[in-house]
């Protein structure tokens, strides 16, 4: 880090929220904010923080495999809701036949789940 980077960071170290009194440096050892202001002062270094360490600025965590499924049939039933209105058939019954998949998948899974409980459990 460059000279002027270090005056910049040691400036925003010190900035101090009017109504608690909380500065960066205590955010960073507590990791917890004073007050509801802190939110808005710190609102640029929190930002940074939680990009840094969560990749960027959305969460990605994992969903579990059926979610990602129902998820799937949503959105493509949404498709083909639209597919319909907008007469095309064609696109509708793609859509209709990629649902009819996946649902039998998520009830092949389901059944795939149950074998593997009785056979644990018994």
């Amino acid at each position: 880090m460059n000279e002027s980077g270090r005056t910049l960071f040691a400036e925003h170290r010190q900035k101090k929220c009017p109504s608690c009194g909380m500065t960066l440096k205590d955010f960073q050892k507590t990791t917890m904010l004073g007050c509801p202001e802190c939110y808005v002062l710190f609102e640029k270094e929190i930002n940074a923080i939680i990009e840094d360490v969560h990749d960027g600025d959305r969460h990605v965590g994992k969903i579990p495999a059926n979610k990602k499924l129902s998820i799937e049939i949503l959105s493509l039933q949404t498709e083909l809701s639209k597919a319909v209105k907008a007469q095309n058939f064609e696109k509708a019954a793609e859509l209709r036949d990629k649902i009819k998949s996946l649902r039998n998948r998520t009830i092949c899974c389901g059944i795939q789940n149950e074998k593997n409980d009785k056979r644990t459990s018994g």
